[in-house]
């Protein structure tokens, strides 16, 4: 019995300076301040019912990861019983660490690992297995994980109407974002959620499983790589004691439904940094080969980029050059605009070139640091004296914080500054009030007159409750000498001169002796400048090609470089880039920059197979005919890789009602897409596969007032992902989103006439993830 004690004793010591890092020269371990640890090395302190075992011993590899970790080789086990312990634990305040070292023995991650023993709240578990909306997802993410499983944590602070000003959620309240996000449970209740992907993870392996909560953000980190994030509002509410281990509450009685292994758990009442939590996730080798498993390898920025992240995506982008650098920075959006309740988050991406080619990841250019920050809206760049100057509003309006500071309750605009635009300051203070509490987003337009040392700032979509046109609001537009004081401008007739539909979120630029103003996808032009009175601005076709958002700036050799996210489904997708092309008489084209144009393979050895209609000749020159209206002819491709690049010739015959291709087909021309030139509409468009039945066309996205399709044309194709994009003739591009065409066939159609279809290249795209 002495020798069992002494036995004791010792491995009691050695837990100790584990735990606190005593007699070590390494790091202090983070468990030395945390306010619980539990191990399971026996029952001390738990009351188990059911089954479920203590003290079962990690072997081999287990075992040592389990100690690197910071637990003693031993784990809990659960087969269809829970633990319960009431050791007084609260935690409260606005910072937060949680840790659980987990195993699911089936890898299905069901049940829950860690709840509140309280029947009565809904919200009582914590963390807990559950489902993702899969379509919410990224391409390549949907491709590897099919039934959605994920491990969820569940954040909890008091009601919305506790946080938010007193009536803002009435009925005649103007502020209207908040009034619909409060329908919202989550919202209402003031819950937020953070999850990971077991099909991403790994369903199978132990994962040390980590929450942060440092005031302004919650994080989730699994393995020390980070899963996702969040951006809350409120102080942590109901994070005690009891707590049930591997159980759920369910109609007054406790209910397991995990199955699987438990090796410690931990809670702080701090935010662990970076580096503790690498600690804690077996040291910087293994958190490397996670985020090399879970995110694969971060790679420069080619068309069609996103964030690494199963849930990233580019939101609006903010594009600016100066001194042979391009900048492109982003709103990095989770989810499609869901985080922060539906308020949006957005914190600022950047990554920046000099060339097109390599990239630069930078870190975030602006973060949300404060609570009551709702979403860092779109802004813009100037550079002056040696100083970059970054301009970006809050969107106070959408949620009223009753903690938020007075000028914080409305879009004014603040910047932050900054002397290698890669880290800025952000200034507390507005740099313009507008204190606008209705009407739509106010993202400053800034620019700098043609001549002398004077700065505009246009700030649009501005109007009071009255419905007033925005020159009839409050001042809408500014002028400064040294971008840091601004005083309302009244030049003469300039808020008269702006064509309808001016908008945000916009960019001005001249090239060459004109003047351009986009937004949204439109543009103007002009001889004169802004800030002309006398300027005569005319409205032109859209350059929008379906990609949303898109903005302009310049680049070495004369160039503009413009760049959106594709569109839909939801808000915030990848990033698009497109080369401006400037005509003769100052109207713009579009086209894919060469440099960023997803590289291939060598080509295919294709074979033509006729289906209908008059079909001669191969890929070297393919002729189809089909007589009359409802008449169609088709050849096509067979075994054609989803992910490919199509280049083509294409050579019109006079009266040809429409021709085009048809990517990822199937059959008899059952399915697939179709991209259909009409020339006497002198449109393109994406069409469903339509064989020239009277059966109405399903039409999609299309592309007007594109001249020249009766006569020959370059045709170059990518077929990526869900994404289908074309460029005709290196002066008109149309990108397009296709979620369920996914045949390996390649049509070739011609509807009443005749058309020869040249010069066919097909080249499998390189994987490029």
């Amino acid at each position: 019995m002495e020798k069992m004690k002494t036995t004791i004793s010792i491995k009691a010591i050695l837990i100790f300076l584990m735990i606190t890092g005593c007699g070590s020269e390494k790091k202090p371990s983070p468990f030395r301040d945390a306010i619980q640890v539990w191990t399971f090395a026996n029952k001390a302190g738990l009351k188990s019912e059911g089954a479920v075992k203590t003290g079962v011993k990690l072997k081999g590899q287990d075992k040592a990861a389990s100690l690197k970790s910071g637990g003693d080789g031993f784990a809990a086990e659960f087969n269809g019983g829970f633990l319960v312990t009431d050791s007084g634990v609260k935690v409260t305040g606005k910072q937060m660490t949680l840790l659980v070292r987990a195993k699911s023995t089936d890898g299905q991650w069901k049940g829950t690992l860690l709840a509140r023993q309280d029947n009565g709240d809904s919200y009582a578990n914590l963390l807990y297995g559950s489902s993702l909306d899969l379509q919410g997802l990224g391409a390549q993410e949907r491709k590897r994980m099919k039934d959605g499983r994920s491990i969820e944590y569940l954040w909890q602070t008091t009601p919305l109407t506790e946080r938010v000003i007193p009536g803002s959620l009435d009925e005649n309240s103007p502020y209207d974002w908040a009034k619909s996000l409060f329908k919202n449970p989550d919202c209402r209740d003031g819950v937020l959620r953070v999850a990971a992907p077991v099909e991403l993870i790994g369903p199978e392996s132990w994962h040390d499983i980590l929450v942060r909560f440092s005031g302004s953000k919650l994080h989730l980190f699994v393995d020390g790589v980070l899963i996702d994030e969040e951006f809350p509002h409120g102080e942590l509410r109901y994070f005690q004691p009891p707590f049930l281990f591997g159980a759920t509450m369910k109609d007054g009685k406790a209910v397991s439904e995990f199955s699987g292994q438990i090796d410690h758990i931990a809670m702080w009442n701090r935010a662990l940094t970076d580096d503790e939590i690498t600690q804690l996730s077996g040291g910087q080798e293994r958190v490397t080969r996670r985020r090399m498993e879970i995110e694969g390898e971060q790679s420069e920025v080619p068309q069609y980029w996103r964030p690494k992240g199963y849930n990233v995506f580019v939101g609006d982008p903010m594009t600016f050059f100066h001194d042979g650098t391009f900048h492109f920075f982003y709103l990095i959006d989770r989810k499609h605009h869901q985080q922060k309740w539906g308020i949006g988050g957005h914190p600022w991406g950047h990554v920046s070139t000099r060339d097109l080619i390599h990239w630069e990841h930078q870190p975030r250019a602006l973060d949300i640091t404060e609570q009551t920050e709702n979403a860092l809206g779109t802004g813009q760049f100037i550079y002056h004296e040696g100083t970059y100057y970054l301009y970006w509003i809050n969107h106070g309006r959408r949620m009223p914080w009753k903690d938020s500071p007075e000028h914080r309750l409305a879009d004014n605009i603040y910047v932050a500054t900054g002397k290698d635009c890669i880290n800025f300051v952000k200034k507390d203070a507005p740099w313009v009030r507008i204190d606008y509490k209705t009407g739509r987003d106010t993202n400053p337009i800034i620019w700098k007159a043609a001549s002398g040392d004077r700065y505009y700032m246009y700030n649009p979509n501005n109007y009071n409750p009255e419905g007033k046109p925005p020159w009839s609001s409050p001042p809408w537009l500014f002028e400064s000498g040294d971008l840091q004081t601004w005083k309302p401008e009244e030049h003469p007739n300039f808020a008269d001169k702006f064509p309808k539909g001016w908008n945000s979120c916009a960019t001005y630029h001249e090239w060459n002796g004109w003047y351009y103003f986009h937004t949204g996808g439109v543009y103007w032009m002009s001889r004169k400048p802004l800030e002309d009175p006398d300027a005569q601005w005319q409205v032109r076709g859209e350059l929008n090609d379906a990609v949303s958002v898109p903005e302009v700036a310049p680049f070495t050799g004369n160039r503009r470089i413009m760049v959106g996210f594709g569109q839909g489904p939801g808000y915030a997708q990848e990033a698009v880039f497109r080369e401006l092309v400037q005509h003769k008489d100052g109207t713009l084209g579009s086209k894919w920059p060469e440099e960023m144009i997803p590289p291939a393979t060598l080509p295919l050895q294709l074979k033509i197979q006729s289906l209908r209609g008059e079909v001669v000749g191969d890929a070297s020159s393919l002729r189809l005919s089909a007589k009359g209206s409802a008449s169609i002819a088709t050849a096509f491709v067979d075994n054609v890789p989803q992910n490919v690049r199509i280049t083509l010739r294409v050579v019109p015959q006079p009266g040809v009602t429409a021709f085009g291709l048809c990517v990822r087909g199937e059959g008899d021309y059952t399915a697939g897409r179709e991209l259909r030139f009409e020339p006497a509409q002198k449109r393109f468009r994406y069409s469903m596969a339509h064989d020239g039945s009277e059966t109405p066309m399903k039409r999609l996205s299309k592309l007007g007032d594109v001249p020249g399709l009766d006569k020959p044309f370059d045709l170059d194709v990518i077929v990526k992902d869900d994404i289908i994009d074309a460029c005709i003739d290196n002066r008109r591009t149309l990108f397009h989103r296709n979620t369920d065409a996914m045949g390996n066939r390649l049509f070739f159609f011609t509807q009443n006439g005749s058309a020869e279809f040249r010069d066919i290249v097909i080249r499998p795209l390189r994987d490029q993830e």
